[in-house]
Order: C-alpha cells, then sequence, then structure tokens
C-alpha cells in the first residue's frame, strides 16, 4: 500500500476520494519526486506550471487545498518531518460569471439524448439542483416515490422530490436500467458512476444540441437556484432543498441574475 492509498483510505466521502487522489497525483507525476524528498520550490513550480496552463483559480486552489491536506496528514504520521506546502499560497478564487442555461435549452439537451438513463440525469438534476456527487451516490432504495432520500456534504441526509414530468423519465429509464449493484444510477457497465463521465455526457448533449455555452455538472445546479429565485422562492427555502449550511453560499446565486432587474424588482416593494 503505497503512502498515498493510505491518505484515501481515512477519508469517508467516495467522491472525496477520487477528487483528492486526483489533485494529489497531479502534483507527485508533474514534481516527479516520493513525498518525502519534495521541497517548497517544486511545488511553487507545479503551481506555476497550472498558472501557464490556463487552468481556473477554482481548480488551482482546490488541488493546492489537497495536497495541503495531504502533508498535513504525513506530518502527523511522521512520514515527514517538513511540511513543504506550509508557505505555499492558493490563489484567491476569482468568480468567474457564466451564462445559466436557460429552460429550452435543458429541453433541447434532453432531446438529443438517445439513451433513458442520460434524460433522467439531466431531468433530475434541473428540476431538484442536487450535486453531481448527491446524484450518483443514490441507491435504488433511496427512492420513496416522488421523494428522494440524498446524502449531502458532512454526510447530511436530506429530501428531494421529483415532480411529474422528472418522475416519467425516472420510471422510463427504470424498465431499462441494468441490474446488479444498488446505485440508481448506473455506468453501460453496470457500475457506478462518475462526475467526469457524467460531465463528459453533458458536455456531448450540449454541444449535439446547437449549445456554445461552457456546460458542466454544476451548470444545472445554477439553472435550478436562478430559477427558484425568478419565480419569487425564498432565499431559505432554496438553502433548505440545495443542502447548503450557510445562507451566505446561497446569496451567490442570486449574482447569477441581471443586477437591474433584481434592484428593480426589490425596490419595488413599497415600505410605507
Amino acid at each position: 500500500m503505497t503512502t498515498l492509498d493510505m491518505y484515501i483510505g481515512t477519508l469517508n466521502n467516495e467522491n472525496t476520494k477520487v477528487n483528492y487522489r486526483t489533485d494529489i497525483k497531479n502534483m507527485l507525476d508533474y514534481v516527479g519526486k516520493n513525498e518525502t524528498e519534495i521541497e517548497l520550490a517544486d511545488l511553487l513550480a507545479w503551481k506555476t506550471s497550472m498558472i501557464n496552463e490556463g487552468r481556473s483559480t477554482a481548480t488551482i486552489a482546490r488541488r493546492i487545498g489537497s495536497v495541503k491536506r495531504y502533508y498535513q496528514f504525513l506530518v502527523d504520521m511522521d512520514i515527514v518531518a517538513k511540511d513543504p506546502s506550509k508557505k505555499l499560497r492558493a490563489p484567491k478564487v476569482l468568480n468567474k460569471e457564466e451564462p445559466t442555461l436557460t429552460a429550452d435549452e435543458v429541453r433541447r439537451i434532453i432531446n438529443c439524448a438517445t439513451n433513458p438513463r442520460d434524460k433522467a440525469i439531466v431531468a433530475t438534476l434541473a428540476s431538484t439542483g442536487m450535486r453531481i456527487s448527491e446524484l450518483i451516490n443514490i441507491k435504488i432504495n433511496d427512492v420513496h416515490g416522488h421523494d428522494i432520500t440524498i446524502v449531502g456534504k458532512g454526510n447530511k441526509r436530506r429530501m428531494v422530490h421529483i415532480n411529474d414530468k422528472t418522475m416519467g423519465y425516472l420510471t422510463t429509464y427504470l424498465k431499462t436500467r441494468k441490474d446488479g449493484i444498488d446505485n440508481l444510477f448506473v455506468s453501460n457497465g453496470c457500475s457506478p458512476m462518475f462526475p467526469n463521465s457524467i460531465n463528459r455526457t453533458l458536455k456531448r448533449l450540449a454541444k449535439k444540441a446547437g449549445i456554445k455555452k461552457n456546460i458542466h455538472n454544476h451548470s444545472l445546479r445554477h439553472l435550478w437556484a436562478t430559477s427558484m429565485l425568478d419565480n419569487g422562492v425564498s432565499l431559505e427555502r432554496i438553502q433548505l432543498c440545495m443542502g447548503h449550511s450557510d445562507i451566505s453560499v446561497t446569496t451567490r446565486y442570486a449574482k447569477i441574475r441581471n443586477a437591474e432587474q433584481v434592484v428593480r424588482e426589490t425596490m419595488e416593494i413599497e415600505v410605507f
């Protein structure tokens, strides 16, 4: 068992395990040294390489965070005497506003999908706002009619409700779903699905639908949040449905909408 395997084994969430392994391995592959031989200069060169590759500040910050937590583990286990990542600083994450999907574009994406599973996945993400990690971990036994129990961040459980339209796609998919594992959504090889594979599918379907926006796993969560805001749903209700522990996270979605329109709607409310 490698040192990295030991560290990954201490983590609980399967999606977190995949992400941390990918981030840390990215650094190790670039530096090309054993963990005990890596110095701050190596990590700074790695950081510079990511900047030169045009990686987003969010990606760079996440990878650096994964590496720093890895080295905390190595120090605690007395595998390394000194933490070379201690002075490694993550960049400030720049919130780059991207055009959100529209309801019509979601319909076009669903119509372009030929696999009932893909139609059900897009519909479920768009109509519930759940995270991709929550979707891929849903088990068959978590589905109770139109209600689904999901496990969010921090292993917190909450319920989401499936509307009639999405239930139609889900029912059609279940008739063709391959048995063999407990997960609701399974790959063509009858194994659990991974975020990257769904991300590739979304991009392929968006391209097929003639949509030139940068579509990714989080796009449908954005759509759901902004649609709820546009329909006058309170931030508190949106927070509850999205599983945010802090409402300040929910308020970020309000910034995606047209700022001038938000000001007009708000200031139309009579105070006296």
